[in-house]
């Protein structure tokens, strides 16, 4: 790493470390950040020379310099969010601006009895404990440099709370909309959702942008399910090209408990998943899909860590790239059996489409087992458009560009088509096509 680099690294989290930041709105808000002032005071940036971080070098993010984002928001009307909007969610639905949460954007009403969903400068005062106990239980400030900064700069997120019993027939749509009416800014949204016993819900996570600027999107989320709770959970992030997106999230089950996630990464100059998924009881079922198409001179990185803890696990796992002209995609899928994890069935695969010649995806599927009665699998391919589908295609009277948009396109559809609300499918297949379109001719 250059000289020039570490200054400007150091530069960037003095600076972030240094920002001031609201009042915090609760106690648990104020020991979090105290905890994450001390620990970012031994800390550092990641660079390439680290394991984790070395497919994906971070100076254009450190480059910048931001200021902490207002828990203000702007002046923004509903008309402008309107592509972005779902029906199905019309009274489930949490706004936040840059950072802020904004109440005219949001509408929340006639919530079945005892679900909370509130931004969590609102949340009731009967949560306090609950606040308390939960937040920053599963993603510590001590997780990495990103959580840490998440934990100390963060003013406003999300707070959902789904009772036990309760199945939540509408999805909940929590949106963080950005915009580049200020300068350089650093927003960190937060989210905690806990499940209790069989309880049902969708959630929908999607971060937006309304022009094309240059911010850092930090977020993190802790989602925590009760024993035999349902949690479907698709995550878009469609960023603008000149932000950089870093989100953190770790999920725990419980008994029997299930979890479905698509995550879609289409945005942002620079982006980075981690997501951990933990089974804290027997017989939980994760299923984890991902998809990143992007072009230009984008990087996507994904990380990923299944830790199975107890018997009778299952995991399923499918991560898709498509990656066009100078692009980058990452993907690190680790799937960890532990000792007492017996009869555990996991299986990952990673299949990756490149468009052109200059196009790069780094895969990396990691097992370890360490138990001896289970059924694990992994797998990883990286390729192009297959010469005799595109033949086939073309004999059938399409041209090559049209016959090389079906084809791609139907490589993100299995991830696309298994989005559990219906309007949103629609959304991600109008701009998997639109991007498809601009891409479908490149070499």
């Amino acid at each position: 790493m250059s000289a020039r680099l570490e200054v400007e690294q150091a530069g960037f989290l003095a600076d972030l470390r240094a920002a001031s930041v609201p009042k915090a709105r609760f106690a648990s808000q104020a020991r979090q950040r105290d905890l994450a002032d001390k620990v970012l005071a031994g800390m550092r940036m990641p660079t390439i020379k680290d394991e984790a971080w070395r497919f994906t070098p971070l100076g254009p993010l450190t480059e910048q310099s931001y200021d902490t984002a207002s828990c203000e928001p702007p002046p923004v009307l509903t008309a402008d969010i309107g592509r972005f909007l779902m029906p199905e969610a019309e009274n489930t639905r949490l706004v936040f601006l840059n950072g802020a949460y904004s109440p005219h954007l949001s509408s929340v009403k006639d919530l079945p009895a005892g679900l909370v969903l509130a931004p969590l400068s609102l949340a009731p005062a009967d949560l306090d404990e609950m606040l308390t106990r939960h937040l920053g239980l599963h993603c510590p400030p001590d997780r990495d440099v990103f959580t840490a900064l998440n934990t100390r700069l963060w003013c406003e997120g999300a707070m959902i709370v789904v009772p036990a019993g309760l199945r939540c027939p509408q999805p909940l749509h929590v949106m963080f909309v950005a915009t580049s009416g200020i300068a350089p800014h650093v927003a960190s949204p937060r989210i905690l959702a806990v499940l209790g016993k069989h309880a049902e819900v969708t959630l929908v996570e999607e971060y937006v942008c309304l022009d094309e600027g240059v911010y850092l999107t930090n977020a993190v989320a802790e989602l925590e399910l009760g024993a035999n709770a349902v949690l479907r959970h698709t995550r878009v992030q469609s960023e603008s090209r000149s932000a950089f997106h870093i989100a953190n999230a770790t999920v725990t089950l419980g008994r029997d408990a299930q979890y479905h996630s698509q995550a879609v990464a289409l945005g942002a100059r620079i982006s980075r998943y981690s997501l951990d998924v933990v089974q804290t009881d027997t017989g939980s079922q994760a299923t984890v899909d991902g998809l990143a198409l992007i072009a230009g001179h984008q990087e996507a990185d994904t990380h990923t860590t299944l830790d199975h803890a107890k018997p009778h696990g299952q995991s399923r796992q499918l991560h898709k790239c498509i990656v066009a002209d100078d692009a980058h995609a990452v993907f690190n899928g680790r799937v960890v059996v532990r000792k007492d994890a017996q009869q555990t069935d996991s299986a990952q695969a990673s299949r990756n489409l490149l468009l052109s010649d200059r196009a790069r995806v780094d895969t990396k599927p990691e097992l370890e087992i360490f138990a001896d009665d289970v059924k694990c699998a992994h797998g990883a391919a990286i390729g192009q458009i297959d010469a005799d589908e595109l033949f086939y295609l073309k004999s059938r009277g399409l041209d090559e560009v049209r016959a090389r948009d079906l084809l791609t396109y139907a490589f993100a559809a299995e991830v696309i088509d298994r989005v559990p609300v219906a309007s949103l499918r629609r959304q991600l297949r109008a701009v998997v096509m639109k991007q498809t379109d601009r891409k479908a001719g490149t070499p």
